[in-house]
Formats: C-alpha cells, sequence, structure tokens
C-alpha cells in the first residue's frame, strides 16, 4: 500500500512537471517577435529546423500581420489564409535540400548575357558525369545558344582527350512551350523543338554524350519559368536570363547569373528532375523515383567524381559556420490563382514581414497585390523601400486581363497603401532602369510595338532582392501576378550578410545609383497607358 501510494504520488509529480514544461513552451510559442529572418521563412515552410511550438507561433503571427494587412489596403483585399498543406502540395518537392547549409557561393554577379553564357560553357565543358539544365525560352540564332551548345562541343572533346574510356556524360536541356491558350494568343514558339533540332545537328558522339532535350508543354499560364543549371550534382547557376536573342550584345539586356555550389546545387538539381518528369509524363510528379530514372537523372545518383567548384568560381565564398540557404518556388497553374499557399510567395512574404531596416529590389514588373500589401505594410512599419523598375516593360502582356497591370499602376497601388502620391519620400524610392549613353544616364523605355529583339533593346530584366543587407533573393520570380499566381518559378535565398553585401554592390547599387526617379507626372492614373 505504501509502495502504491508512493508510485502514485511520483506518477503525479511526474504529470505536473510535464503539464509545467508544456505549459512553458505554449506561453513561450506565442510571442515570437524575437524570430530572425531565416526561422521567420523555415517556420513557414514547414521544416523540421523549427520545432512545432515555435513553427505554429511563427504561422499564427504571420497570419496576424496578414489580417492586419488586408484590413488596412487600399488595395484588392481577397482572402489570403495560410494553408501548410497547400504549402506543400502545390510547391516543388525538394527532399532533405529545401533548407542547407554545407554550400559555397560566388561572390561574383556574372552580369549580362556574354559573362552569363561564357559560364555556362566553362562549367559544361568540365562535367564529368551529368548536365542538366532548363529555360524558359530557347533561341538557336542567340549568342547564347551557341555558348552552350559550344560548351557540349567543348566537353565531347574534353571526354575524348582525357578520358575515351569513361562512361557517358548524361545531358538533358528543357525548354518551355505552351501549345494551348498562348500559342493562340501570342504565336508562342516551341522552344523545346528549336533547341531539339539545333543541338541534334551538332552531331554529337552518343558514345561520349548522351544527350535528350525535353520540352515542357502546359496549360494556357502556367509556364516553366525558371532558369537553372547544375553539373555533376556539385555546381550550378541561377539566372534570370533565358538562351534567346535579347541576351546578345547588340540587345544587350540586363541581366544576372549567380554561381554556387554543395547542397543547394544538390537542391537544385532535383527541381530541374521534377521539371524533366514534368516533360516526360505530362503531369506534376515530384519525387516519383521511376519517372525520374526513365528520363535518365535518377535522384539518388551517386557522383564517383569530384567536380572543381572552387576552380570555376572568380570569388568563391566559404564559412566554416555555412551558409544557410533555403530553395523556395512554386508549381505552375494553368489558369490564375489567387493563393499565395506555396514557398515562393510565403517565402517572399515573411521576408517583407520580418525585415526591420532596408527591403531593396529590382524586378522587371510590380504589381501582384500581395507584394503590394507585403511592401506597403513594411513601410507603415519604418523599413525603407527601394525599388528599381523597367519602364513599360512587356506592358501590353502585363496589361491584360488578370495580370495585374502595367508598373506604373503597380506603384500607384503601392504609394496609396501608405499615403504617398510622389514615388519618393523618406521611406521609400521608386526609380526607373537607365543605361550609359555617350556618358550620360539614359531611362531605358521598352518599346511596346518592337516584334524583333533589335527593337527592345537594354532592358532590365534582372530579378534581385535584398532585405535588411542579411539576406539576398535570386532567381526566375518577377514581383507580378505571373510569377506570383501562375509559372512554374524557382528562387534561391541566401542568408549570409557578406555575400548579399557583395551581390547587392554589383547589381542593386551600382544600377540604382544612377536610375531615373519616377515623374509625378507618370503616376496620373487616367493617363496610364502603354504609349511610348
Amino acid at each position: 500500500m505504501f509502495w502504491n501510494q508512493i508510485s502514485g504520488l511520483i506518477f503525479l509529480l511526474l504529470l505536473f512537471a510535464c503539464k509545467t514544461s508544456n505549459s512553458s513552451l505554449s506561453e513561450e510559442s506565442t510571442d515570437c517577435r524575437d524570430a530572425g529572418l531565416l526561422e521567420r521563412v523555415l517556420g513557414l515552410l514547414n521544416s523540421d529546423a523549427v520545432a512545432p511550438e515555435r513553427r505554429n507561433c511563427l504561422v499564427q503571427t504571420f497570419q496576424k500581420v496578414l489580417d492586419q494587412e488586408r484590413a488596412a489596403t487600399k488595395d484588392k483585399a481577397g482572402a489570403d489564409r495560410f494553408n501548410a498543406q497547400e504549402v506543400k502540395n502545390s510547391s516543388t518537392k525538394l527532399q532533405d535540400f529545401l533548407y542547407t547549409k554545407d554550400n559555397i557561393f560566388d561572390r561574383k554577379a556574372y552580369i549580362k548575357g556574354p559573362a552569363i553564357f561564357e559560364a555556362h560553357r566553362r562549367l559544361i565543358a568540365q562535367a564529368q558525369e551529368e548536365v542538366l539544365l532548363q529555360t524558359y525560352i530557347w533561341e538557336s540564332v542567340s549568342t547564347s545558344a551557341q555558348e552552350v551548345m559550344n560548351g557540349l562541343k567543348d566537353l565531347e572533346q574534353n571526354r575524348k582527350k582525357y578520358c575515351p574510356a569513361c562512361q557517358r556524360v548524361v545531358v538533358r536541356i528543357l525548354a518551355n512551350y505552351g501549345p494551348t491558350a498562348l500559342s493562340v494568343l501570342g504565336g508562342v514558339a516551341d522552344s523545346g523543338a528549336d533547341a531539339r533540332q539545333a543541338i541534334t545537328a551538332l552531331n554529337l558522339d552518343p558514345a561520349v554524350l548522351d544527350v535528350k532535350v525535353l520540352t515542357y508543354e502546359h496549360k494556357a499560364f502556367g509556364t516553366n519559368h525558371v532558369k537553372s543549371m547544375t553539373v555533376d550534382g556539385q555546381i550550378a547557376m541561377v539566372t534570370g536570363a533565358n538562351v534567346q536573342r535579347f541576351n546578345d550584345v547588340d540587345v544587350n539586356w540586363y541581366d544576372v547569373g549567380y554561381m554556387m555550389g554543395g547542397a543547394v546545387a544538390q537542391g537544385l538539381r532535383i527541381d530541374l528532375i521534377n521539371n524533366f518528369i514534368r516533360a516526360g509524363a505530362g503531369t506534376e510528379k515530384d519525387g516519383d523515383v521511376k519517372l525520374a530514372e526513365s528520363v535518365g537523372a535518377p535522384y539518388k545518383k551517386v557522383f564517383s567524381t569530384i567536380y572543381p567548384v572552387q576552380e570555376m568560381m572568380a570569388d568563391p565564398l566559404l564559412d566554416k559556420a555555412g551558409i544557410p540557404a533555403v530553395i523556395s518556388g512554386r508549381n505552375g497553374n494553368g489558369f490564375p490563382s489567387q493563393t499565395n499557399n506555396n514557398t515562393q510567395n510565403r517565402a517572399f512574404q515573411a521576408l517583407m514581414q520580418g525585415a526591420q531596416k532596408s527591403i531593396r529590389i529590382q524586378t522587371p514588373n510590380f504589381n501582384d497585390d500581395a507584394a503590394i500589401r507585403g511592401l506597403g505594410g513594411a513601410v507603415k512599419r519604418g523599413v525603407r523601400v527601394e525599388m528599381l523598375q523597367s519602364k513599360l516593360f512587356n506592358c501590353a502582356s502585363e496589361n491584360q486581363v488578370g495580370q495585374g497591370g502595367q508598373n506604373e499602376k503597380g506603384i500607384v497601388r503601392f504609394l496609396r497603401e501608405f499615403g504617398a502620391t510622389a514615388s519618393q519620400g523618406p521611406l521609400h524610392d521608386i526609380r526607373w532602369f537607365v543605361m550609359i549613353k555617350d556618358g550620360k544616364a539614359v531611362r531605358v523605355v521598352d518599346n511596346t510595338k518592337g516584334k524583333m529583339p533589335e527593337e527592345r533593346p537594354n532592358n532590365s530584366h534582372a530579378k534581385f532582392m535584398t532585405v535588411d543587407d542579411e539576406v539576398a533573393v535570386v532567381g526566375s520570380a518577377n514581383m507580378d501576378t505571373q510569377s506570383w499566381n501562375q509559372s512554374r518559378e524557382l528562387n534561391v535565398l541566401v542568408f549570409h550578410p557578406e555575400l548579399a553585401k557583395a551581390w547587392e554592390k554589383q547589381v542593386f547599387t551600382a544600377n540604382f545609383a544612377i536610375a531615373q526617379p519616377v515623374a509625378a507626372d507618370e503616376l496620373v492614373e487616367n493617363a496610364i497607358n502603354c504609349d511610348m
């Protein structure tokens, strides 16, 4: 009897201790004001790197701010309810590589087409087992395509010279084609067929290179807008630049490529495989092992050779503590969708909510309602927002029904969020991209009636974002409705102040310093149109 009483008392004490412990965790989880940018992002992307109690707190806090922004918005006020399962279902599945730390990045930003695709050529030429590349548009007549194809020729020669008895190098190239609504609306070219024809004409030795070109076919607006490449699963390039004429020297669009290696490259490789599966199977089947093997790019491939990652970088950054990186993205939606429940949009929103000092963005287009609310909310909290945009870029297509409107309309809506009328103020500064001509800064205005690349020179097509000089976001996504609600996209978030500042100095700061403020007469709503 005595021992039964003692045992019962011990049980009650343990139960009390557990309740006290759980109560303490519960109370702690209700206050996430100390959360940093990385934790805020990971908490929404359902990463195991954040404890469940803490994750619940971050989600609740995130939703509270969304509701506040919705209640206060002067813009569209559609509901925005966070749903973790939908985030998981609507995003590219990266297995264990959504969040990584064992990474290396090139501090150098590869600016404009010649530098971007010369780097592609160098990386391809040194491949030992595999090259995976995807692009939204492929134009074989472009210098960019010639560089990629020259890289394949270089690779063929290198393998014959240095490793004639080695197994074939697997090469898979993916280009986009919308054979349904988009082809009717705009006569969209079949980039996959173009690439296939040009690469077949190279007559690459099938005993040395196992080459296949696939087409990412999709319905209506659900394009694959991602541009990336991985080599031997160890080094990667992420860029906004397509393999097309706009990046040739004479057309001279401004775009940027970023080189990275380590675990983040493995995650980017998985995204490529997922998209090859989509092209081969005609449906989203991320993670299907058999389908991955059928396209010749198995998920669990073990590379027996070591790619010279550091040697290929101009200015490699390593950190013993690790360089945290998150890969965020969204699957394509054939028809317009208003949900933000995907890793891309939630990551952007988490950064906007978590910003304490500054947000700097370079984007071709700006009109998404959630981005407008998030950035407007940041300004109202005292965060300085600086944006660099392209005047009249893709104006006609951005003004189509459901596409958000041209940049001037997006700017007006953004300013309205915090009661401003001018493009510059204590906490905001919006400017147009310029080019230097004859020693002077000249605003670049897209030729809205131009049909040929030569008729639309010098536009900025770069996508770039930094927050608090701590995190940089690079990839394929614009700040527009197409990228936030329709296209398949991919971005890399790097949480390292040294790298964020290095890229920011080369890309955003260099452009913003000479950019021209948006003029008041450009923001008169009833006068906004696509006229040059």
